[in-house]
């Protein structure tokens, strides 16, 4: 199926974000607001798990790594290729990493969570998320941890700093963004933190198809 409503990535702690009762149901606020959105996968975090083993023995233990996630991916792909056919997966942890590192973003050395979510949004910043190759352009990050949790808190705050350079050296550039704790102090003022998010995602959005047609 193509975009019937502009996409938002929706990232950020690995559990958090599999398990809807404990952010309240955010993600069906987002879909009610007439946002689409793209949810990070459990893959995502086995992948990057055997790309830090492989990294660490090399060798036979890497391959084998790589093998069952690439048999896992298309066994996957093949389940729900109805619903997911014109659906591009995310970069590889691999692809993210490499890109952050060389960009002197973050070190592939400090392991956690916060490499994938800085990653992430670094391709969301360069316009290199989309539903596919030449399908629409996602268009909003929506990142949720525990309020206390130090892999996101770092993740945000690099996060933040990069939206900070990339409006100074583009003052009309987009950057939908919103960061949603959640736990024992969740953002108080999130419901509208979302109604803003989402309008700047449709005009994100709109721009983006101007540019494509």
């Amino acid at each position: 199926f193509s975009a019937r409503f502009p996409l938002v990535l929706y990232a950020g702690e690995i559990y958090m974000r599999q398990h809807d009762p404990y952010t309240r149901f955010v993600i069906h606020t987002l879909e009610q607001e007439g946002l689409e959105v793209v949810r990070g996968p459990i893959s995502e975090w086995m992948d990057y798990v055997a790309h830090l083993s492989g990294e660490r023995k090399g060798g036979l233990a890497r391959l084998v790594g790589k093998t069952f996630l690439s048999w896992a991916d298309r066994w996957a792909t093949r389940l729900f290729q109805e619903i997911t056919k014109d659906r591009q997966l995310l970069p590889s942890p691999e692809t993210v990493l490499s890109r952050i590192e060389e960009a002197d973003i973050f070190s592939r050395h400090i392991t956690g969570e916060s490499p994938l979510s800085i990653g992430l949004f670094f391709e969301f910043l360069e316009g290199r998320l989309r539903s596919r190759e030449d399908g629409p352009e996602i268009c909003g990050y929506f990142h949720v941890g525990p309020f206390t949790c130090m892999q996101e808190g770092v993740a945000t705050a690099i996060m933040n700093d990069l939206a900070r350079e990339r409006r100074r050296r583009s003052p009309d550039a987009l950057v939908p963004v919103v960061h949603a704790f959640f736990g024992d102090s969740p953002n108080p003022n999130l419901k509208a933190e979302i109604a803003a998010f989402r309008e700047q995602v449709y005009l994100k959005s709109a721009l983006s198809r101007r540019k494509v047609s």
